[in-house]
C-alpha cells in the first residue's frame, strides 16, 4: 500500500458523524467502526477506536447518488460517485460496520469484509489472559486464529453504495480497491496499534463525475449465483 503523506496532526480533523446527503432511513451511519457484541473486549480497542485519517481533502471526495442509467446492473438503487478529480493512489474513506469475529458472522449478509486474520499469539498476554471466557474467545483459542471482518449491512458510511464493476456499461476493471492501514493512536491508556480497511483510488485515479466501482471477487458471485439458484428452487 501506498504510503501517504500524513496531514499534520493539528490538520487531521476525525469523520463527520453527520450522514451524507441521500442516506436511507433506518440505517445507523457510522463515522467509526462500532462492535459486536460477541466481540472479545481486547480486540475492540484495535478495531473500534477513533482514528484519524492519513490525510485531510479539501472537501467531501464523493456523494451517494441513484443510479439513472437503464442498462446499470444497479438501475434505481444507489452509487458513490466522485465530486472532483481523485489522484491515483490516494485514501478516500474507511470501510465502517459492525466488527465481529467469526463467531458474529451474518451469513446473509451481502456487506461483510474481512479486516484481518489475527493469531491468537499476537495478542500480550495480559490483554487477554482474564478478560474473556466466552465460548467463542476459548474457541478461537483452540483454533489459533481471530477471523475479524467488518458488516456494513445494517449500519456503515457512504463506502457501502461502492458497486461493483462488472457488467457497468463502459467499464471493463474497477477504479478503487479496498487496503489496510494501520494507525497508530495515543489513548489514555497508552499507543495501540488502530485497523482499518480503507477505500483508495487505482492506479488511473478516478475522473470527478465517475463511479466508484470495486471488484467484489469472484468469490462473492459465485455464492450470490448459488443463493439466487436455491431460492429459485424453493419457489
Amino acid at each position: 500500500m501506498p504510503a501517504p503523506l500524513a496531514a499534520p496532526a493539528r490538520d487531521r480533523a476525525r469523520p463527520s458523524h453527520t450522514p451524507p446527503p441521500n442516506w436511507p432511513n433506518g440505517i445507523p451511519y457510522l463515522a467509526h467502526p462500532v462492535a459486536h457484541a460477541g466481540l472479545p473486549k481486547h480486540l475492540v480497542t484495535r478495531y473500534c477506536t477513533p482514528a484519524p485519517p492519513p490525510a485531510i481533502h479539501p472537501g467531501p471526495l464523493t456523494k451517494i447518488t441513484k443510479i439513472a442509467d437503464p442498462a446499470h446492473p444497479a438501475y434505481g438503487q444507489y452509487g458513490l460517485f466522485a465530486t472532483k478529480k481523485i489522484p491515483p493512489k490516494t485514501w478516500i474513506l474507511d470501510y465502517t460496520g459492525v466488527v465481529h469475529d467469526q463467531f458474529g458472522t451474518d451469513l446473509a449478509s451481502n456487506y461483510d469484509l474481512c479486516l484481518e486474520l489475527l493469531p491468537v499469539t499476537s495478542i500480550p498476554v495480559s490483554a487477554s489472559v482474564g478478560t474473556d471466557d466466552t465460548p467463542s474467545a476459548l474457541a478461537t483459542e483452540l483454533s489459533g486464529y481471530w477471523d475479524i471482518a467488518v458488516d456494513a449491512a445494517k449500519s456503515g458510511n457512504a463506502s457501502r453504495f461502492i458497486n461493483d464493476f462488472r457488467g457497468v456499461p463502459g467499464k471493463s476493471r474497477p477504479n478503487v480497491e479496498f487496503q489496510s492501514r494501520k494507525v497508530e493512536v495515543s489513548t489514555a491508556r497508552g499507543k495501540v496499534e488502530v485497523v482499518r480497511i480503507g477505500v483508495w483510488s487505482g492506479k488511473e485515479g478516478v475522473a470527478k463525475g465517475e463511479e466508484l466501482l470495486l471488484s467484489y471477487g469472484r468469490a462473492f458471485w459465485k455464492a450470490r449465483r448459488r443463493e439466487e439458484g436455491d431460492a429459485t428452487e424453493q419457489s
